[in-house]
């Protein structure tokens, strides 16, 4: 990394690299740590002021790396969640490039709830889910056979999923533009057609740049959980922009990853609408309600359903 910074540097910026700028590092995490740390909510569970859900699975070549943000209306973000996706039922190991089966996982991360911390017993589910389709070779055509045969079932509301695919070198919309896949890899009709969205990630980080750069709790404000591995915190500075340019600078980058296409499912959600009526009748995917589980009403399907998904948590923790 500090050979690549010195060359950009050197040859395109016609500046000296400074080594100390890599011993700057721990200092600017705990900056970082320190500036966005809200000690008034823990991981896995929903603060005051969040108003909906959004959230982002990285698919890396074992294993499903999983971003859940908070958004308020106004565009102040929240991390709610952060795990991994590492095995099936059964502790088979995930290959999401190989085995098309290994993507029925993420059904549990549709299905999912999080609680309210009011203690109200509400909880509030995603309401758009990004799910990356590049990278490791056989992710694409899984991906698209995957949300396919989700939709055709009926498993998932359609808005509430969107395929993505980032291209940093891309000019134009913010957000890119979006493509209708109705065939797979061999030229056979899809069950049903899937939107995938090709994504100017390099313009929606800059945008998402700005977050780090505000002080104070409000619009594009970031706050972080107590007790969050540092591991993530770290992820979500792992680049820097030079020359225009996003660089990775060492280590992992999939918290920042499900940040930046968060922001994207936000966006395309628009809470900004001046036609949404947040006191009186707010959107249904930003609607607090109480679990089925909490209620008398409760079906042996749901019970076995939440009993599937709660076996599945217990093989895929975090750090």
């Amino acid at each position: 990394w500090a050979k690549l910074v010195k060359e950009v540097y050197d040859k395109s910026l016609g500046e000296t690299y400074r080594e100390e700028d890599e011993a700057s590092k721990p200092k600017q995490f705990k900056e970082f740590k320190a500036a966005h740390l809200n000690t008034g909510y823990v991981l896995s569970t929903i603060p005051h002021g969040v108003d909906f859900l959004t959230g982002m699975v990285d698919v890396q070549g074992s294993s499903f790396e999983t971003g859940i943000w908070g958004w308020s209306r106004r565009r102040e973000g929240w991390l709610v969640d952060r795990f991994s996706m590492k095995q099936r039922l059964g502790l088979k190991d995930i290959n999401p490039g190989d085995n098309l089966d290994d993507w029925d996982v993420l059904e549990h991360i549709l299905a999912m709830t999080w609680p309210l911390a009011d203690g109200s017993g509400r909880h509030l589910r995603i309401a758009k889910l990004a799910v990356d389709t590049g990278g490791v070779p056989g992710v694409t055509e899984n991906a698209r056979v995957w949300a396919s045969n989700l939709l055709a079932a009926g498993k998932c509301e359609p808005w509430r999923l969107m395929l993505s695919k980032g291209d940093a070198h891309m000019k134009g919309a913010l957000y890119g533009h979006v493509n209708k896949i109705k065939e797979d890899k061999g030229g056979r009709e899809l069950p049903v057609p899937v939107l995938e969205g090709v994504v100017n990630v390099s313009e929606v980080k800059h945008s998402m740049a700005n977050p780090y750069a505000v002080a104070e709790p409000g619009p594009n404000f970031i706050h972080l959980p107590k007790h969050l591995h540092d591991k993530y915190t770290k992820e979500l500075i792992s680049e820097t922009l030079i020359n225009g340019l996003w660089y990775k600078t060492g280590g992992n980058n999939e918290t920042w990853d499900t940040l930046v296409m968060s922001e994207v499912a936000r966006a395309l959600l628009a809470p900004e609408n001046a036609g949404i009526d947040w006191v009186h009748d707010r959107p249904v995917w930003a609607v607090p309600f109480i679990p089925s589980s909490q209620t008398d009403a409760d079906s042996d399907n749901q019970r076995e359903e939440r009993d599937f998904f709660s076996r599945l948590s217990r093989v895929n923790k975090g750090p």
